[in-house]
């Protein structure tokens, strides 16, 4: 939450009168997944399709 407020100070410091951030947040039980699994998963989903 901190890196949102610093982002959000960040934004307003250059000008911008509004922002407003969403955040979804998730966990599991059922199974292992490091947190390079999960950026392969989002690099995975960028990637164009062919």
């Amino acid at each position: 939450m901190a890196v949102i407020g610093k982002a959000h100070a960040v934004v307003h410091e250059g000008g911008v009168v509004r922002v407003q951030s969403s955040m979804r947040v998730g966990t599991r039980t059922d199974k292992a997944q490091t947190a390079e699994d999960k950026v392969k998963r989002v690099q995975d989903l960028l990637k164009p399709s062919t």
